[in-house]
């Protein structure tokens, strides 16, 4: 299985995305949910997460998207 963070402002949003997709059944694991990019990364220093999903719209996730993947 593998690891998914979700991450968006909006908790409506992210509960969409949890309920609207059979996650455990093709393969993935919820382990959490943050509201910004800054909370991600505090998550993703504790938690094994190997695919974030998240709202690149929101300027701060983007910059937290370069953090991550440099």
């Amino acid at each position: 299985m593998l690891n998914v963070l979700l991450v968006d402002d909006e908790k409506l949003e992210r509960v969409l995305i949890r309920k609207g997709y059979n996650w455990e059944e093709n393969g993935f694991n919820i382990v959490g949910e943050a509201a910004s990019g800054e909370d991600a990364l505090e998550y993703i220093n504790y938690h094994n997460v190997d695919i974030v999903i998240t709202d690149i719209n929101n300027i701060k996730n983007r910059y937290i998207l370069a953090i991550m993947n440099s």
